[in-house]
């Protein structure tokens, strides 16, 4: 046997030897990352009031909302929950191109409409790229480029820019406003990302509010929001936290795709 044919047996066994520390390491990274949606940072603030959010942040096409009928932990998906709802029926907007997320649009509780008031609603139109928050009753109401390439999501206004802030959210009916319960919101900044935000601290909702705006005002973020379902339904789960309310079910969430 020559040097020629033991140089060669060496390279092959050394090819072999870095392709299965490849393999390990990719499959190490994968398990790392586990199955499920994986475009999306997650981070916790904590305000000057101690008040901690836990964010979660990804492009405004990567969530959609969806119906379930479960905690968010457990629906199968990753996500945070939506808007209002009262056994079953949906009594915030949840819609994907002009579909309902519970029914037909004349459907009492398909997400077709914000029952009984106009609210802030969280609208990104995909043909725009762009998000807006709009106070609308009905889903018809809400403007877009395109009907048929949209999203939109139902809560109450935050109004981040605007001082008087507390007559819209009155006047939207903001569900417990000076009480201390669990709050969410989604926020939006001018790159059409979105933030799925929730503390698992008992709050009112200028504290929860306060506190959101602490943490956009360090993060140089202009936009805006509004707050979703709150006390035992504010909810969320991302690999790296989930937070389940008081473990009730809930009727809709904000999905991750990927």
């Amino acid at each position: 046997m020559d040097n020629r044919q033991i140089d060669i047996r060496t390279y092959v066994s050394l090819s072999i030897i870095l392709a299965l520390f490849i393999i390990v390491i990719f499959g190490f990274f994968h398990l790392r990352q586990g199955p499920g949606p994986n475009l999306y940072q997650y981070e916790t603030f904590t305000s000057k009031e101690q008040i901690q959010l836990h964010i979660v942040k990804t492009a405004a096409d990567n969530i959609e909302p969806i119906s379930i009928a479960t905690n968010v932990k457990d629906s199968g998906y990753m996500g945070i929950n939506a808007g209002f709802f009262y056994e079953g029926n949906l009594l915030s907007v949840a819609i994907v191109n002009d579909d309902p997320a519970n029914g037909s649009p004349a459907d009492f509780g398909s997400g077709g409409s914000n029952v009984k008031y106009e609210r802030g609603t969280f609208v990104f139109d995909k043909v725009a790229k762009k998000t807006s928050i709009q106070a609308v009753q009905s889903a018809a109401d809400i403007q877009v480029m395109n009907r048929g390439h949209y999203w939109a999501v139902g809560g109450i206004s935050m109004s981040l820019n605007d001082l008087r802030w507390k007559e819209r959210a009155e006047k939207e009916a903001l569900p417990a406003m000076y009480e201390a319960r669990l709050r969410s919101g989604i926020l939006y900044d001018e790159a059409a990302n979105v933030y799925a935000t929730v503390t698992p601290d008992r709050v009112t909702a200028e504290q929860f509010r306060q506190a959101i705006y602490e943490y956009m005002s360090i993060k140089n973020i202009i936009g805006d929001g509004i707050f979703l379902d709150g006390d035992g339904s504010a909810q969320l789960y991302v690999r790296e936290q989930h937070i389940r309310g008081d473990e009730r079910k809930v009727y809709a969430m904000l999905r991750l795709l990927q």
